[in-house]
């Protein structure tokens, strides 16, 4: 214990020197590196040792806690317009019976709502001008909020999200780092706390932790057949989980798909009952997509898509056609969606974490309107790549500097992070299928058996 503590006080100092000489960015970097070597090298080491570098786990993710802490409290003090204003606005005008998918609703609810500030121009026509963007189901996410008033449904949302982001923890520890214990619950909250995007959710207030919940359910339920309902329940909280069908179509899984289209009427139906026939019907005879979204939807930098990228390293005029006609992105999303489907087809029944994975990254790279606050989505991929390590089919030689490079590079750009993610892991599948044999190459030990 007393090692322990020395452990903690000693990553902290070290935080604060770093902090005081060279900033807080240099202090972020410092407590992923810190946080990734020390889980690392956790089994390797003496007794004492241990002791030493458990400290260090505990201080980093303490460290990244406080920051935490500090967003949300910040967000109280001084309460931002992005995203949460979007979120309570869906849900005034759901709650008042009122159709979403019209944006004439959300100007006369505006003018009825008592808010810490005023919206600007942006808000206007990115959410007021627009409506609701999503399938009908979709709107449950936000319904509830539409029954209090501004800072009640605030402290609402953040404790929710609280709540998901504490359970999502908790299931990706379950799926790859148990084994390792108490430490390995540690270290997997610290994967969390740390991640830049999760930081990023944290301060916009998204419902990244919300949605992720129902895919982790299906992720670790894969072997039954009712996985198919988480399945169905994440596509109603978010219409980007709607590729993760795909999994149980190649993997030649029919119960789990039937468990997703029962599902998926059943909620419908609810969804019916509750806000009308009217406002369903709305989304399919005059949606707001068809309608066009401002260019900046795609242009903006949280955008963290593919087609995003695309479109800001090629200035893609695409006025008066849909953006996801620009060939190099028919191309490359070709290129990554076969590729992922092919290896989910192929993959065996015993590398179905590999499968599922494949699917969720290929999801947050070519859903259009993967935005960076989505970026948590590849925490379980990272504990899976651990998963690897721990194994010893991966040597830490390799995975060690590849987790490292993807948490550094998503403060600067989140798609490189996600990209590198699904390269690696299109690489594992290379193995795993046996295209390509490890040989020699010592430092990849994959069996095909």
């Amino acid at each position: 214990m007393l090692l322990v503590i020395i452990g903690i006080i000693a990553t902290y100092l070290v935080q604060h020197i770093i902090t005081r000489v060279a900033g807080s960015l240099l202090q972020i970097i410092s407590v992923i590196f810190i946080l990734l070597f020390s889980y690392f090298i956790y089994k390797k080491s003496t007794a004492s040792f241990r002791a030493l570098e458990a400290g260090s786990v505990i201080t980093g993710t303490s460290l990244s806690s406080i920051w935490l802490f500090r967003i949300v409290e910040n967000n109280f003090l001084d309460p931002q317009e992005w995203d949460f204003l979007c979120f309570f606005m869906h849900g005034h005008v759901a709650a008042r019976g009122l159709n979403f998918y019209k944006p004439e609703n959300y100007s006369t609810v505006l003018e009825t709502l008592i808010l810490p500030y005023t919206p600007d121009n942006e808000f206007i026509t990115e959410t007021i001008n627009i409506g609701f963007l999503y399938f009908p189901p979709n709107i449950f996410n936000f319904l509830f909020l539409g029954y209090f008033d501004f800072n009640s449904a605030h402290l609402v949302w953040v404790v929710l999200n609280a709540v998901c982001l504490s359970l999502c923890i908790y299931l990706a520890w379950q799926l790859f780092l148990r084994e390792s214990g108490i430490v390995g619950f540690i270290f997997t909250l610290g994967l969390f706390l740390t991640l830049p995007g999760t930081h990023t959710a944290i301060g916009f207030e998204h419902n990244t932790f919300i949605f992720m919940l129902p895919m982790l359910l299906a992720w670790k339920y894969r072997e039954k057949p009712y996985y198919g309902i988480w399945l169905a329940i994440g596509f109603c909280l978010k219409p980007m989980l709607v590729i993760l069908f795909v999994y149980p179509l190649l993997r030649r899984e029919w119960k789990p798909l039937l468990y997703s289209i029962c599902s998926l009427v059943i909620i419908s139906l609810a969804t019916v009952s509750v806000l009308g026939t009217e406002t369903f019907l709305t989304y399919f005879i005059d949606n707001p997509v068809s309608r066009g979204v401002p260019g900046t939807f795609y242009s903006e930098w949280i955008n963290q898509s593919l087609l995003a990228t695309i479109i800001r390293l090629t200035n893609f005029d695409f006025v008066g056609s849909s953006p996801v006609f620009h060939p190099i992105f028919l191309i490359t999303s070709g290129i990554i969606s076969l590729s992922s489907f092919y290896f989910a087809l192929k993959l065996k029944k015993k590398d179905s974490n590999l499968a599922f994975a494949l699917i969720v990254i290929t999801t947050l790279l070519l859903y259009p309107g993967s935005i960076d606050s989505y970026s948590p989505l590849i925490i379980p991929l990272i504990g899976l790549i651990i998963y690897y390590t721990n194994s010893g089919d991966l040597d830490l030689r390799v995975t060690f500097p590849i987790i490292l490079f993807v948490y550094l590079i998503m403060l600067v750009n989140p798609f490189i992070s996600h990209l590198t993610v699904w390269l690696f892991l299109t690489f594992i599948a290379l193995f795993k299928t046996g295209i390509i044999y490890p040989g020699k190459i010592s430092l990849i030990r994959f069996s095909t058996n």
